[in-house]
């Protein structure tokens, strides 16, 4: 039964080969662009994860924009003093052109 199956399923598709080129086409960029997705949620997710006590890391960004120039700004930057649950912090700050 499975083999008449079979038999009907690969002769419909040869007798209609531009619908079976389609359909085969779609799938596989559909596959293709699943498996990108996924390999973009995987790497997002484990970015910081090679870090000693990564589930404790975090990291706060302020972006303001400008015509010229974007640059992130640590306003009220607090000292280990000011929180005693925090162990470490560090204070980083970038500038680049702002290209339209």
């Amino acid at each position: 039964m499975l083999r008449s199956y079979l038999r009907l399923a690969i002769r419909t598709l040869r007798r209609r080969l531009g619908y079976t080129a389609v359909n085969m086409i779609g799938l596989t960029v559909g596959l293709a662009c699943c498996a990108l997705v996924a390999v973009f949620f995987q790497y997002e997710l484990t970015w910081d994860s090679h870090h000693d006590h990564a589930d404790r890391t975090y990291r706060v960004v302020n972006e303001y924009p400008s015509d010229s120039y974007s640059s992130i700004r640590f306003e009220g930057f607090r000292t280990n003093e000011d929180d005693p649950t925090e162990q470490r912090s560090c204070r980083a700050a970038s500038c680049r052109r702002f290209r339209p």
